[in-house]
């Protein structure tokens, strides 16, 4: 008799045990899906963090100048070495849309058979790139880092039209699979001028 009460002790510790381990197993489970969700949450905020930081230091840049000419120029000593300068004139549409070159050329027809006005917005436009590395600092050839290859990177598309010099900013993830920005801006200045 006292075998059996032994066993049963035994059992029953064993299964007290094994019920404590499975609890354990799966508290420390939820735990650490917790953990990993809050890093990447933490990440996604410093990113984001950073994209408003930098969108809105261009954007007072573009607030600030006085012209287009201005603003590119402030953005250039800005960004210093960092910086891609493009630029589209009117007789240089390679980067346009097919659709939208048609409204550019004077006189053009539209769809519904009326001329178009040109769209002075293509007409004086530049476009910037900024880059960056994985710690946000601004990306050049001799603090490249350990990465070759930047990390993200900010767009800036200044254009004047009547007047008003807007410009349109967006920070990118250039490591991330998702095609879509971080944070996006639009910016607009009125310079003055005739009306």
């Amino acid at each position: 008799m006292n075998k059996r009460n032994q066993a049963q002790a035994s059992s029953l510790f064993l299964l007290e045990l094994t019920m404590a381990i499975l609890f354990f197993s799966i508290a420390s489970a939820v735990c650490v899906q917790i953990f990993v969700k809050s890093r990447a949450m933490s990440l996604h905020a410093e990113e984001l963090n950073a994209a408003v930081r930098e969108v809105s230091s261009a954007a007072e840049i573009v607030r600030a100048s006085k012209s287009r000419a201005e603003a590119e120029e402030m953005i250039r000593s800005f960004y210093g070495d960092a910086v891609i300068w493009t630029e589209m004139a009117g007789e240089s549409m390679a980067g346009m849309p097919e659709e939208n070159r048609a409204d550019v050329s004077d006189g053009a027809e539209t769809a519904g058979g009326s001329s178009t006005e040109p769209m002075s917005e293509y007409v004086s436009r530049a476009d910037f790139t900024v880059y960056y590395d994985e710690e946000f600092r601004l990306f050049t050839g001799e603090n490249a880092g350990a990465s070759a290859d930047p990390a993200y990177r900010l767009q800036i598309s200044l254009a004047e039209a009547d007047g008003m010099l807007t410009a349109e900013l967006a920070f990118w993830d250039d490591t991330a699979a998702a095609d879509a920005a971080i944070y996006e801006q639009s910016a607009a200045h009125y310079m003055g001028g005739d009306r």
